[in-house]
């Protein structure tokens, strides 16, 4: 008996030993060429804050949460998708970042670059090694990646049509009183659109179990976060609304897969330590908020059942390629595999390509409609209402 748990000991020991030594080369053989991920950004504070003295960061902005949430998902991405040899201090030949122009937008994706190259291996010129990665943001006034909803007078116009719609003022109505005293709670007009600050703060409340403000039931809450749900999935309904909120967002996503195929094509993206340089890229960062990717999946035909992303939600496209056959992207939702109908399985990435461009509008521009109304005032966006002399917050 003695010599029999003896023997089933070894085998164990040595099973262990056969794992810990072949789980780092499965790891660097399965590590991608390439990871693009979007990332809505971290925990906030809402944006109608109902009690200011809540939140000391101020309106809207990443609490203390929401800076560790994103720091831990920095790490989790590197540790999920690279092996030890990616190097682990910043080259801007290694990976790009690009935040929307929002400031908690800009704090996540820096707290997930501190996550995901980790201090302690070389000189930085900052107590504690600590990195600064550069750090990508368009202006407020020409975010076309990630803000069109803020800029573009066609977004409104299409807005104003959907609120107008009949779909839409059964819904109001539906509601009876209660609507009128919600936008008055709010001080927003009687919109759906116009209350989704008011709804944001319901929901961080409960999310935190604070209590409501009197002027507010538990009914009101429960009927303002299923009214959220609803407005995204009207508005997912809508084919130029989606090309319009994620046009360029895909054809930047074209621009990076055409270059890695490029490069692909002349050599295998290097691995090592030592590589610097463009041929050396593996991680392409995007961080934005929870309508940029719902609207991207909804585009690209992998809409949520509920319309909701959680902060620190991301999605990832795994590009990989062997000798043995061509590029194949790979989709993951918050660590879980994504599907794509077109697909079937794993795309290759002349597919994804292919369905890419084909969500691409014939004229992107005319959607936008920039240039015609549209002025920045003590950033806040403004439009000018065409059929009045007044002019209305967009928000």
């Amino acid at each position: 008996m003695s010599n029999f748990c003896s023997w089933r000991g070894w085998r164990v020991l040595l099973a262990l030993l056969a794992t810990a030594y072949l789980l780092p080369h499965f790891a660097a053989a399965e590590s991608p060429d390439l990871v693009i991920s979007l990332v809505r950004h971290g925990d906030r504070s809402p944006r109608v804050p109902l009690n200011e003295a809540l939140w000391p960061m101020g309106n809207g902005e990443l609490t203390l949460k929401g800076v560790k949430q994103c720091y831990e998902l920095g790490k989790k991405l590197r540790q999920r998708y690279f092996s030890d040899d990616f190097p682990e201090t910043w080259h801007s030949g290694y990976s790009r970042h690009i935040a929307k122009s929002l400031n908690r937008t800009i704090q996540s994706a820096n707290a997930i670059l501190q996550g995901f190259y980790p201090a302690g291996v070389a000189e930085t010129g900052l107590p504690n090694q600590t990195q600064t990665p550069s750090l990508f943001v368009y202006p407020p006034e020409s975010d076309f990646l990630f803000g069109a909803h803020h800029i573009c007078p066609g977004f409104v116009k299409r807005m104003e049509a959907l609120e107008n719609s009949a779909t839409w003022r059964q819904k109001k109505a539906s509601y009876g009183a209660r609507f009128s005293h919600w936008a008055k709670v709010a001080n927003r007009p009687k919109q759906i659109f116009s209350l989704i600050p008011l709804i944001d703060a319901v929901f961080i409340r409960k999310l935190y179990n604070i209590p409501l403000p009197d002027d507010l039931t538990p009914a009101d809450q429960e009927q303002l976060i299923g009214l959220l749900d609803w407005f995204f999935t009207e508005l997912i309904k809508d084919k130029q609304m989606l090309q319009l909120l994620s046009a360029n967002f895909i054809q930047e996503l074209i621009d990076t897969l055409d270059g890695y195929q490029a490069r692909s094509q002349a050599c295998k993206p290097a691995r090592h330590k030592t590589c610097k340089g463009s041929h050396c890229e593996r991680f392409v960062l995007y961080v934005a908020s929870d309508l940029n990717l719902l609207t991207f999946l909804a585009i690209m035909g992998v809409a949520r059942t509920q319309n909701v992303v959680g902060y620190g939600s991301h999605l990832d496209l795994l590009v990989s390629s062997s000798e043995a056959r061509k590029p194949v992207v790979k989709w993951f939702l918050d660590d879980e595999p994504l599907i794509l109908t077109a697909c079937q399985g794993d795309c290759s990435l002349e597919q994804v390509l292919s369905l890419l461009r084909k969500q691409l509008p014939e004229n992107w521009q005319a959607l936008c409609e920039f240039g015609s109304g549209v002025q920045l005032k003590g950033s806040r966006f403004q439009y000018y209402d065409h059929n009045s002399e007044t002019t209305k917050e967009n928000d």
